[in-house]
């Protein structure tokens, strides 16, 4: 996730899979996506332990906590993919539940041997894992990503090719709509920006008036749309941004309550 949020997709058609596959995820009631689901709720830190085991820096527990895991999880995909090919619909998701199985494969003929040349031959077979446990992360992702969404009531942003546009219509910033979604206290606002209309906007205001709060929160729903994730308004239409510039000093965060310091963002 960190990895997605610090570098956002560009392409609009990459961008847009990984919405369907969230949309699906959200509006879907398959048992097959819930069983998934739970099966990447208990699954150890894989892609520590697959490096550990291939600099040959693991123990035999956990050698074996590791392969057992990526083994059983593989038969266990594997069981579901019938069920996968009649009730997935997104691409993106198809591809990573159909892929997967195979990758891991060779995960359970290590659980034969447990000693040196166990970890030898799990050597050979390094990269394949650390695919399968990419594929895994990216699900794991997505899951997430349709979690807050509906939890926060976010809506899917149009990412427009070709088109300089910001526009969100009851936008909110996600992390203080978080922090005050109790109380009901957040008030949804409004961004316009053209590229062949108004351009620019200066945010003026009181200390403490939330200026940067607002800044912050239309650069985190690009970074949001951006990275295929819904966004925390009732409508938003944006083009494809290619950097985000800031300006002052970083500040403390938010969750401190600390005074704000003045910044500017574009």
């Amino acid at each position: 996730m960190r990895k997605w949020a610090s570098r956002p997709l560009t392409d609009p058609r990459c961008i847009s899979e990984r919405q369907d596959a969230v949309q699906e995820i959200l509006e879907s009631d398959s048992l097959t996506l819930n069983a998934v689901k739970s099966l990447l709720a208990h699954l150890p830190d894989l892609e520590r332990g697959v490096c550990s085991i291939y600099h040959k820096k693991s123990s035999t527990q956990e050698f074996y906590l590791i392969v057992g895991g990526l083994s059983r999880l593989g038969a266990e995909l594997r069981a579901l993919l019938p069920a996968v090919r009649s009730q997935i619909g997104s691409a993106l998701l198809l591809r990573l539940l159909l892929d997967t199985p195979d990758l891991l494969a060779p995960a359970h003929s290590h659980l034969q041997v447990l000693d040196e040349r166990a970890a030898n031959q799990f050597g050979d077979h390094y990269h394949t894992m650390k695919r399968a446990i990419s594929h895994l992360a990216t699900m794991d992702c997505l899951f997430s990503l349709a979690e807050v969404a509906k939890q926060g009531d976010y809506c899917r942003p149009e990412v427009c090719e070709g088109r300089r546009q910001i526009m969100i219509r009851d936008g909110r910033h996600p992390a203080i709509d978080l922090l005050m979604g109790e109380h009901s206290q957040y008030v949804p606002n409004l961004t316009e920006l053209q590229g062949d209309g108004r351009r620019t906007m200066i945010i003026t205001g009181p200390n403490m008036g939330g200026k940067s709060s607002y800044i912050r929160q239309v650069a985190l729903i690009c970074v949001l749309a951006q990275m295929g994730s819904y966004v925390p308004a009732s409508e938003a239409r944006l083009g494809v941004l290619d950097g985000i510039y800031t300006s002052g000093p970083l500040g403390p965060p938010l969750h401190r309550g600390d005074p704000e310091e003045n910044r500017s963002a574009s």
